[in-house]
C-alpha cells in the first residue's frame, strides 16, 4: 500500500497524542468531508496501522496508532495504555488545540509539541511536571493547561511557577462550572505573569 501525504498526516498526529477521535482527524488532516475521512481510516485500520476502540457508551470512538504503524514511525512499540480517568481530559486537550488553531493563536502546528513528547524527550528519566502542550510563536514560546480537576493550591503554584520558568507566556482552559479552580489561578497571577485563561464552554459550541 502506497501512503499519501495526508495518511502520514493521520499517523503522525496519533503518534504526537494518546488517541484522537475523528473530528479531530477530520481537522487536523485536512479532509474536506467526514465521508472522506472515514473511507481513508477504514483502509488504515484494515492494513493495520491504527486502531479503532470503542471504550465508553457516549464517547465517540478513539483511534490509536497499531503496532505496524507505531514502527513505521519508529516510534517505542508499547502502545499506550488509555486511561478512562483521563478520556475527557485529553480530547478536550485537542478541542483546545483546534479552537487555537482556528483562532490563529498557532500558525504552525510542526511548532507544537505533546506532553506525550515532551516526556519522550526526556527519556527514561524521572518524570516531571509537563504542560498538556506546548508551541512557539514570534519568538516566544507558550505553554497549555486544560485543568478540569481542582489541584491543591500548593501543587497549582508549583505548576504555575514551573511553566513561568520555562516559557514565555501561559494559557490555562478552565470549565466555567468549576470556577474555583479559575479563582485559584486569578489569586496567583500578580505573583507569575503571562497568564491568560479560557473559558472551555465559550469554545466547545
Amino acid at each position: 500500500m502506497e501512503l499519501s501525504a495526508r495518511d502520514y498526516k493521520i499517523l503522525g498526529n496519533l503518534g504526537k497524542w494518546h488517541f484522537l477521535i475523528a473530528s479531530h482527524i477530520e481537522f487536523l488532516a485536512g479532509f474536506p468531508s467526514s465521508r472522506t475521512m472515514y473511507r481513508r481510516l477504514k483502509v488504515l485500520i484494515k492494513e493495520k496501522l491504527i486502531e479503532k476502540q470503542k471504550i465508553l457508551y457516549g464517547v465517540p470512538s478513539l483511534y490509536t496508532l497499531a503496532h505496524k504503524g507505531l514502527i513505521l514511525l519508529s516510534l517505542n512499540k508499547r502502545k499506550d495504555k488509555i486511561r478512562i480517568e483521563l478520556l475527557k481530559h485529553n480530547i478536550h486537550v485537542i478541542d483546545t488545540l483546534i479552537y487555537l488553531m482556528k483562532n490563529k493563536v498557532i500558525t504552525d502546528l510542526e511548532s507544537v509539541k505533546s506532553e506525550k513528547e515532551l516526556n519522550r524527550k526526556n527519556g527514561f528519566s524521572k518524570r516531571t511536571h509537563q504542560p498538556d502542550f506546548v508551541f512557539f510563536k514570534d519568538n516566544k514560546t507558550y505553554c497549555v493547561e486544560v485543568e478540569l480537576s481542582l489541584k491543591s493550591t500548593e501543587t497549582l503554584e508549583k505548576n504555575l511557577k514551573d511553566n513561568f520558568l520555562k516559557y514565555d507566556n501561559q494559557i490555562w482552559v478552565v470549565e466555567k462550572r468549576n470556577n474555583k479552580i479559575e479563582r485559584n489561578i486569578k489569586s496567583l497571577m500578580n505573583k507569575y505573569s503571562d497568564i491568560n485563561i479560557l473559558c472551555l464552554e465559550e469554545f466547545l459550541i
